[in-house]
């Protein structure tokens, strides 16, 4: 079990969505990662109509990145960003969504790059309120340069490249309330991490079978799912050898409760894994997003916590995290400004705190921004983990 939560919500419509990368370079496991496909189709600032959707973004930054291979210096480079999409159903759509944040360390003459790419697609072969089958098919290619905070809580302590592709069919029967269908999902999924030297860090496969509800209330163009039971097989390989993993769960993986501005995710389960040692205990996935309309602009706060396990690549022993994030962002106008907090607890061996303050403003087509994290790592046993880093950004969005 892994993260349905959206960490950083769409404060200037598809301009953010572009401009950023993932909180980590992966799909979801709960196959929630499909809930986004719709966001930015009526509300960008490049060309959307309900139907279509591209923008383009190019950018200047300047940062103290850290990595590996890069002592800490003040580095300058570019941000671009493509997002395309287009429904060609009601909810039929195809994504794809490339970004890349290139900085250059002007006294070591050396590149940092964090590179991604992720494509959706999803379809059903029934028209809404009535029963069919549903596909989709996501795909993630990145490249991480820099160890950000989340990395902590998955135990990946080195630059790497990420291979992501999940698969799922859910067949869908008779509906059950007003808005929602009997749903049997089944999905497949593949994982794959190796370092910048081509070494395989890890390889996972996941198979996940679910009795569900699943239904688009208000004909929403992305579902919401109730999992009635899921059970999931994960298998891994990894330098310290091979490990195994079953769980169970039910939840929400996606609710709004008739309330426009509120989405939550309620989750729970229990989990059994074996590799070099043996680890069980119970899941939770919690979460959820606000969104407040004010008259001059929009304010956004976000709680999530998560409790799962984790698999150590070099030990292949199993350690069990805990981690929360709150997220506060508020637009007044051509202004925002924001505060994210993010804390990681692996068990006795590690842990950090990360607080992130960040302000910006709009002028003349441009989004000029400034950010901070002021991080603390506890163990000393983890020396690429980040610490405080710097980051001005200045993007045009078109």
């Amino acid at each position: 079990m892994r993260r349905a939560a959206f960490l950083f919500a769409c404060a200037l419509g598809c301009a953010a969505g572009i401009a950023r990368a993932e909180p980590r370079p992966s799909l979801d496991d709960f196959y929630d990662r499909t809930r986004s496909r719709a966001e930015g189709f009526d509300r960008c600032l490049g060309h959307c109509d309900g139907e279509t959707l591209a923008a383009f973004l190019v950018g200047a930054q300047m940062a103290d990145p850290s990595t590996d291979a890069v002592e800490r210096a003040l580095a300058y480079g570019g941000r671009f960003g493509v997002d395309l999409g287009v429904f060609f159903g009601h909810y039929d759509v195809a994504r794809t969504k490339i970004w890349a944040d290139l900085l250059r360390v002007a006294d070591t003459d050396q590149t940092v790059t964090d590179l991604a790419w992720k494509n959706t697609w999803f379809w059903s072969s029934a028209e809404p309120g009535s029963a069919g089958v549903q596909l989709s098919l996501d795909s993630l290619l990145a490249k991480r340069s820099e160890l950000e905070p989340s990395d902590l809580a998955e135990l990946q302590l080195m630059p790497y490249y990420a291979v992501d592709v999940e698969a799922e069919a859910a067949p869908v029967g008779p509906k059950i309330d007003k808005d929602a269908f009997l749903a049997f999902p089944v999905g497949v999924s593949s994982r794959l991490r190796f370092d910048e030297d081509g070494t395989v860090l890890e390889r996972k496969r996941s198979v996940s079978s679910a009795l569900a509800f699943r239904g688009f209330p208000k004909r929403v163009r992305h579902h919401y799912q109730l999992d009635a039971l899921r059970l999931k097989r994960s298998s891994y390989d990894v330098r310290g050898g091979d490990a195994t993993e079953w769980s169970v769960s039910a939840g929400y993986q996606r609710l709004s409760p008739d309330v426009d501005w509120l989405q939550i995710w309620l989750l729970a389960g229990y989990a059994w894994n074996s590799g070099r040692n043996s680890a069980r205990g119970p899941l939770a996935q919690l979460g959820a997003e606000l969104r407040f309309p004010l008259e001059s602009g929009e304010l956004e706060l976000g709680p999530m916590y998560e409790a799962h396990f984790v698999l150590d690549q070099r030990s292949a022993r199993f350690s069990r995290v805990h981690e929360a994030r709150l997220y506060y962002r508020q637009r007044l106008g051509i202004v925002r400004f924001g505060l994210a907090y993010q804390g990681v607890a692996l068990e006795d061996l590690a842990k950090l705190h990360a607080l992130t303050p960040e302000l910006g403003v709009r002028l003349l087509g441009i989004d000029v921004g400034v950010r901070y994290r002021f991080a603390v790592v506890r163990d000393e046993r983890f020396p690429g983990m980040p610490e405080n880093r710097f980051n001005a950004m200045a993007d045009f969005v078109f």
